[in-house]
C-alpha cells in the first residue's frame, strides 16, 4: 500500500510539473490568440480589450491556477479558431486516434511476441541473417515514410483503398476499421521490429541463466522450458519497453494521421499550432503527458506483482 501511495504522489507531482512547464512555455512564445483572432488590422485598444476579456492580463500563476482547476473539471477553454469548446473538439477526434492506436498495439503484440521467440530459436542458422536484416530495416523506416509507401502501393497502385477517404465508424464500421488497418500497419512496423529485437535479447539473457539448465536437467523439453520458465521471466523487462511503445503509439501517430488524412488529434494539433490556438495545444499536450505518465505508473504497479523483488526493495 505504501508503494502504491508513493507512486501515486509521484504521478500527480510529475503531471503538475509538466502542465506548469507547458503553460509557461506558451508565455515565452511571442504573440497570443487575441492578436491572431483580431488580425493585423486591429487597433492596440481592440487587442487590449480582448486580452482583458480572455484574462491574458492576469498574473501567470493566477491564470495557470484557473486553467488547471477548469482542466480538472474537463473544461479546457474555447478554441479561438473554431469558436467551439476544446473538450468538444477533442472528443470528436479522439475515437479516430484511439482506434489507430489500439489497432497498432494489437498488431505489435501479435507479431512481435512470436517473432521474438522464433528468431531466438533460429539463432546460428541461415535464417538469422534474414531475420536481423528485416528487424533493422523495420527499425530504420520512419512511420510517415512507410505510410507514404503503403499509400502508393496499396492505395494508388493496387487500389485496395482510396487514400484520403474520411469514414465514420457510426456510418460504416467495417469500412472504417478496414481503412484504419493501413495506417495502423505504418505505425506498428517499427514498433514490431524494436519489440522483437528487445524480446529476443531478453530471452537470450534468460537462456544463459542457471535455472534454465536446471529445468533441462529435470527433463524439460524446449517448448516446456521456453513457455513455462524463460518467457515468463523474459517478459518482465519487456513490459517497460512495451509501456513506452503504447505511450508513443497514442501520442506519436500525428504525422501518420496527416499522411492518411485522418481526422484525429494529429490533424487538430497541427492546425492548432499553425493558428496559435493555444487552448487546443495545451489540452493535447496535457493528454500526451498524462498518457505517458499513466503508462509508467501502471508499469510500476504491475512490477510489484510480477517481480517479487520490487516488493522487497
Amino acid at each position: 500500500m505504501k508503494y502504491l501511495m508513493k507512486k501515486t504522489i509521484t504521478l500527480i507531482l510529475t503531471l503538475l510539473t509538466v502542465t506548469f512547464l507547458t503553460f509557461i512555455a506558451f508565455e515565452v512564445i511571442p504573440g497570443d490568440s487575441a492578436t491572431l483572432s483580431l488580425g493585423t488590422d486591429a487597433t492596440p485598444e481592440q487587442i487590449e480589450a480582448l486580452r482583458e476579456q480572455l484574462g491574458y492580463n492576469k498574473p501567470v500563476l493566477v491564470r495557470y491556477k484557473d486553467w488547471l482547476c477548469d482542466a480538472v473539471k474537463g473544461d479546457f477553454g474555447t478554441s479561438m479558431n473554431y469558436n467551439l469548446p476544446v473538450g468538444q473538439l477533442i472528443k470528436e477526434r479522439l475515437p479516430v486516434t484511439i482506434t489507430l492506436a489500439v489497432l497498432s498495439i494489437l498488431l505489435t503484440v501479435v507479431c512481435a511476441v512470436p517473432l521474438g521467440i522464433v528468431t531466438t530459436r533460429k539463432e546460428h542458422s541461415r535464417a538469422e541473417g534474414i531475420h536481423q536484416f528485416f528487424i533493422h530495416l523495420g527499425m530504420a523506416i520512419p512511420p510517415f515514410f512507410l505510410g507514404i509507401l503503403i499509400t502508393f502501393i496499396f492505395g494508388l497502385t493496387l487500389r485496395w483503398f482510396v487514400p484520403g477517404t474520411e469514414l465514420s465508424f457510426s456510418e460504416n464500421p467495417s469500412q472504417f476499421i478496414y481503412y484504419m488497418i493501413y495506417p495502423a500497419i505504418a505505425v506498428a512496423v517499427p514498433k514490431v521490429a524494436m519489440m522483437t529485437k528487445f524480446l529476443r535479447s531478453s530471452i537470450k539473457r534468460q537462456l544463459g541463466l542457471d535455472y534454465v539448465r536446471t529445468a533441462y536437467s529435470k527433463g524439460g523439453t524446449n517448448r516446456h522450458v521456453m513457455y513455462r520458465h524463460v518467457l515468463k521471466n523474459a517478459l518482465i523487462p519487456v513490459i517497460t519497453f512495451f509501456a513506452m511503445i503504447v505511450a508513443e503509439v497514442f501520442a506519436g501517430s500525428i504525422v501518420v494521421e496527416q499522411v492518411f488524412n485522418l481526422p484525429g488529434l494529429g490533424r487538430l494539433l497541427v492546425t492548432a499550432i499553425g493558428n496559435r490556438d493555444y487552448p487546443i495545444v495545451q489540452a493535447i499536450v496535457l493528454y500526451i503527458a498524462a498518457l505517458v505518465i499513466l503508462m509508467n505508473f501502471i508499469v510500476d504497479v504491475l512490477y510489484q506483482y510480477i517481480d517479487p523483488r520490487v516488493k522487497a526493495e
